[in-house]
């Protein structure tokens, strides 16, 4: 996800995007109407805009299709590319800012990371922080916390070790 993310930050309006891709193409000698062909194809896009989606793992980048095989006459025409992990696309830009640069040095560098437990008396929620995001790993309830007697202290101590103990089966 780390990757999208950087791509996300990288690819801007204007740049040209070039991927493998799926695409609806309508049949040019049908008569009668017929369900489109999906084709895989080759294409380049001039980028309008770009979507970052954490829960599908996309990043969606719009734009104007610039190239393309002749056959389909879709020049011109809106497309989306679906970059994923592990799919390759080809980002031209007019211009490499130093900005560009040093987000794609931070990529392929070894990323630092943390779990952070947030705890109170009913509920507590475990996230992973990598770099500038962060993640919800799981969210627990800690029981009938009401109902237990004593300090406040000891009320804390029996929070904390059963969300030890729940975070600790979640991360195994």
């Amino acid at each position: 996800m780390d990757d999208l993310y950087y791509l996300s930050r990288i690819i801007e309006p204007g740049d040209l995007v070039k991927a493998i891709t799926l695409r609806k193409i309508k049949h040019p000698r049908s008569l009668r109407p017929t369900a489109p062909l999906i084709v895989k194809i080759p294409v380049m896009i001039e980028v309008e805009s770009t979507s970052l989606d954490s829960l599908s793992s996309k990043l969606r980048v719009l734009g104007v299709i610039r190239d393309c095989p002749s056959k389909y006459s879709i020049l011109g025409l809106h497309h989306t590319i679906e970059v994923t992990l592990g799919k390759r696309v080809s980002i031209y830009k007019d211009k490499w800012l130093r900005l560009h640069l040093d987000l794609l040095e931070r990529a392929i560098k070894p990323k630092s990371s943390m779990l952070i437990v947030l705890v109170d008396q009913e509920e507590f929620e475990l996230y992973h922080i990598k770099d500038e995001q962060y993640q919800l790993i799981t969210r627990g309830y800690l029981g009938a916390n009401r109902k237990l007697t004593g300090t406040s202290e000891a009320i804390c101590s029996k929070s904390l070790y059963e969300a030890a103990k729940l975070i600790v089966e979640k991360i195994r």
